[in-house]
């Protein structure tokens, strides 16, 4: 059954590139068999397996012209295997893709139109942990995607496509504008999911700074906290401007250093109370006891 945004078996490349999962392994060998042999060979996904064994017969058929041992010709075909299945997972994956904007956008569509309130939930993240089964920290999340996806119709059309994850959608649409949309999506089509996260998480910071209107926002970010813990100690948290921040620091060091450095009481003094520690058992020692 075709999905959406799927044209049958789609050519390799054109659901998931490389680019996305990171560089493929350098291979010599086969860049030289796959040269001769690519060129009646399918561009599709084999999904049956029914003309692997002909394009291995192929395979080796080369191999035997060239000189290569059957063994070896094996295991180039083993690696050719394994290759495509890792190819079809990426494929796989791609289609759980777009159908996850189908379900956005009908989770959206849902929303809005407040299918869970007729049905009795609290929210539409409720509806979800109670219709689906997810917890709801997962189902406010997905509602949160799903509206923020309506905003956004490239990158939707890019999650429609399966040429980026959900999970890369999920941090874009915490910092996309229309303006850089387009700009986003293309680094996000050559960074992992987690690299894009954390991208996404800095440049939030970065215009929350720049767009905070209210005048006391930065000063009611700012605290210094102390709690006294259960076994005597005293916990200290702070949230600061770096440069604030590196002052304090800077005094914290400097305070620990003089209290490392203090001198140790003179040896006199500490003579003279051992002499005096000492003389205390000795004088009791030679009081006269007391006669009945």
């Amino acid at each position: 059954m075709e999905s959406a945004g799927f044209a049958g078996h789609r050519p390799l490349g054109v659901l998931r590139r490389a680019s996305d999962a990171g560089a493929l392994h350098q291979r010599s060998l086969r860049t030289y068999l796959d040269t001769s042999w690519h060129s009646g060979a399918c561009s599709h996904v084999n999904r049956t397996g029914s003309a692997v064994s002909q394009d291995y017969r192929s395979r080796i058929d080369i191999d035997s012209e060239i000189g290569m041992s059957e063994p070896c010709a094996m295991r180039v075909a083993m690696d050719r295997d394994l290759e495509q299945l890792g190819e079809r997972i990426a494929e796989q994956a791609a289609h759980l893709d777009a159908a996850m904007y189908r379900f956005l956008t009908d989770l959206r569509e849902f929303d809005e139109r407040g299918g869970w309130h007729t049905q009795g939930a609290l929210s539409c993240a409720h509806w979800l942990a109670w219709r689906v089964g997810c917890d709801l920290v997962t189902g406010r999340e997905r509602v949160r995607v799903a509206r923020k996806l309506g905003e956004f119709a490239v990158i939707g059309d890019a999650l429609r496509r399966g040429e980026v994850s959900y999970s890369k959608v999920r941090a874009l649409v915490r910092v996309a504008t229309p303006e850089n949309e387009a700009l986003l999506l293309d680094h996000a089509r050559l960074m992992t999911a987690s690299q894009l996260e954390k991208l996404s998480r800095k440049y939030a910071l970065v215009q929350r700074h720049g767009q905070d209107p209210h005048p006391l926002g930065d000063a009611q970010r700012r605290y210094v906290r102390r709690r006294d813990t259960e076994d005597g100690m005293v916990k200290i948290e702070a949230v600061l401007h770096p440069e604030e921040a590196e002052l304090v620091w800077t005094m914290i060091n400097h305070a620990a250093t003089q209290l490392t450095r203090e001198p140790a009481p003179p040896a006199s003094d500490a003579s003279a109370e051992a002499g005096v520690a000492g003389q205390a058992p000795r004088d009791a020692g030679t009081q006269p006891s007391s006669t009945p």
